[in-house]
């Protein structure tokens, strides 16, 4: 309910920060955002991570604003910041999810890959548990992203013997605990710092409306 504000070093309601609604000309209904004190608080704290390279991972179920919070966190980055989102499904294999994550990256020099030079890339995952569990338990495309993190690298699909090294890329993921896996590899989930997304409560649905 509280945090440490580092102007004065006292203790700051999270509330007394969460800015007042004020329309933007026309735009379309489901484009409104009316932050709460959740979205505010855990908007301040992905940022921090963020801005210091360090995966974020929000759970919750559906109708908690895990994805509007990222939208709207993607859409205010700095502009040396770019990002790319990748939608996870039962069929999505590690294969799937290299081709789009390679997608939004260049060559650069020698074995090194990554965004647009001076720029950073965030990938958002959506629906990190949702890929189809096999015989003996793992998800490869789960097994792709912990090599990445691991390693900072993976290795090219035509050529086995090009380890190529990724720079400058790091993760975002969501996902609903009442489906998929309901399992993450702890090898994959211990490099994230893990928010809950709870339902807004009576108080914030009252505010929105």
């Amino acid at each position: 309910d509280y945090f440490v504000s580092p102007a004065n070093g006292e203790l700051q309601a999270w509330a007394d920060h969460v800015p007042e609604y004020s329309p933007v000309g026309m735009m379309q209904f489901t484009s409104i955002v009316v932050q709460t004190v959740d979205f505010v608080r855990l908007t301040y704290l992905t940022d921090m991570l963020v801005r210091n390279g360090r995966p974020v991972l929000f759970v919750g179920a559906a109708g908690t604003g895990k994805t509007t919070l990222v939208r709207e966190f993607v859409r205010n980055m700095d502009e040396h910041m770019m990002n790319a989102t990748v939608n996870m499904n039962y069929y999505t294999d590690a294969c799937a999810l290299q081709t789009q994550l390679e997608q939004s990256i260049d060559k650069r020099s020698g074995k090194t890959y990554g965004p647009p030079a001076s720029k950073k890339l965030v990938y958002f995952i959506d629906d990190l548990n949702m890929p189809l569990i096999e015989t003996y338990g793992t998800q490869t495309p789960i097994a792709l992203l912990r090599q990445h993190v691991d390693y900072t690298s993976w290795f090219d699909r035509g050529d086995l013997g090009l380890k190529k090294t990724i720079a400058d890329v790091q993760l975002m993921a969501a996902m609903n605990h009442k489906s998929g896996s309901f399992f993450v590899n702890p090898r994959l989930q211990r490099h994230f710092a893990t928010w809950g997304c709870q339902m807004p409560s009576d108080a914030d649905l009252s505010f929105v409306y």
